[in-house]
């Protein structure tokens, strides 16, 4: 639910920003061409879905997410994982090892 309302937030600010003659570019211009099609709630749960997307594969392969390739090239910042992911990934791991050994024993 949280993704939705931040999609719902993003989708108003990427209006607001094209309305004042701004660029809009990425993850915001896909945003707004999927309004454009469809209503504001499936835009805003179809943004939603793609933000958690991101979120799992920034998470995973420990990359930090370049919208727009100009962007990216310009700021070098080095991308840190916080300590509680790793912590999380094990304790992910353990109780996945735990449960395949439960399955095993039955």
């Amino acid at each position: 639910m949280l993704l939705t309302h931040g999609a719902r937030s993003v989708l108003r600010a990427s209006k607001v920003a094209q309305d004042a003659g701004r660029e809009v570019c990425g993850v915001r211009r896909w945003a707004l061409d999927v309004q454009s099609r469809s209503n504001h709630n499936k835009a805003a749960c179809a943004l939603g879905n793609k933000l958690a997307r991101i979120c799992y594969a920034t998470l995973r392969d420990k990359e930090p997410f370049g919208e727009c390739q100009a962007e990216q090239e310009d700021s070098q910042e080095s991308f840190v994982m916080p300590a509680w992911t790793e912590k999380i990934q094990t304790a992910v791991t353990k109780k996945k090892r735990n449960t395949h050994h439960a399955l095993r024993r039955d």
